[in-house]
Formats: C-alpha cells, structure tokens, sequence
C-alpha cells in the first residue's frame, strides 16, 4: 500500500502546537509519494516564507530532533542572528548547550530570551537547569521561585520546585 504526503503551512498560534491564527492563509504545497520528497518540499516552502522566524526554529528543532546537530545550530544561529531575541531559537539553543555542558552558552542564551519575552516559561527552566546541572542549587531555587512569582500557572516550574 503507497503512502501519500500532504504538505500545507500556515501561521501557528505556538509554532510547537497545531492550531493555526488564519485558517484562510494556509498555503498547500502538494502531495508526495514519499517522506523525503514531502519533507524537501516543506524546506524548500519555509525557504520562500524565510520571514518567518518562528517556523524556521521549528524546522531546526525537527532537525535536532533528527539527530544532524549541526545543520539544527546552524538554522537557530542564523535566526538570532536576524534576531537576536526570537524566543523559540535561543530555547532551543539553551537547550543545546544544557545538552553539552556549555553552562556559560546556556545560560547566555536563557538570559537573552528573557530580554526579550520575560515571561518566558522555558527560558527560566533553561535557566535554572544550567545553575542545578552546575551544583549551583540555591541560584536554581531562586530562578524558579521568581518565574513562578511571574507565573504561578507554570505547572513545568512547579515541578522545578519539588
């Protein structure tokens, strides 16, 4: 049995979830007999919507994801590079350096989301993982006591908390 491979885009409210913001907007850019042809065409469609920074880091996350490290830090470098504060690029970048012990990076790229966006829940997580993973427990402590002073919904910083 052959399978077959809708490729369609639009703006996402939360470049991580499904809901789109304009049901009207969504762009079909085809039909593909295989994972890899769908998969191309849905580069080569982010290419040509290249201002919207949000699904490129979506695209460099899948690619992490994918395991080719590499190709993934290099999309998310060149979406803070066009800006510089793009929430979702440098979280993944936090996570990144968590992932290789780069305590310093991480830490950089948490504090710069919050410039930007400092309600952001993942870059207090980011934050405070990078002074817990360091020993640095009573800073990870504070960290999260104040995002949850900033959201006190933030059922991921609860559980930072115990």
């Amino acid at each position: 049995m052959s399978k077959l491979h809708l490729v369609f885009g639009g703006r996402v409210e939360d470049p991580r979830g499904l809901e789109f913001t304009d049901l009207e907007s969504i762009d079909l850019v085809g039909l593909f007999d295989s994972y890899a042809s769908a998969e191309e065409a849905w580069r080569g469609a982010l290419r040509v919507k290249a201002d919207y920074l949000p699904a490129k880091a979506r695209l460099a996350q899948l690619t992490l994801e994918r395991g080719q490290r590499t190709e993934g830090l290099r999309v998310l470098e060149q979406i803070i590079e066009e800006n510089p504060f793009q929430a979702e690029a440098r979280n993944l970048l936090a996570e990144a350096a968590i992932h290789s012990k780069d305590w310093d990076k991480a830490i950089q790229h948490a504090r710069n989301v919050l410039l930007g966006d400092p309600d952001n829940t993942n870059a207090y997580l980011n934050l405070a993982v990078a002074y817990y993973r360091q020993g640095l427990v009573d800073q990870a402590w504070l960290i999260t006591k104040n995002a949850l002073d900033r959201r006190p919904e933030a059922a991921a910083l609860h559980n930072m908390m115990g």
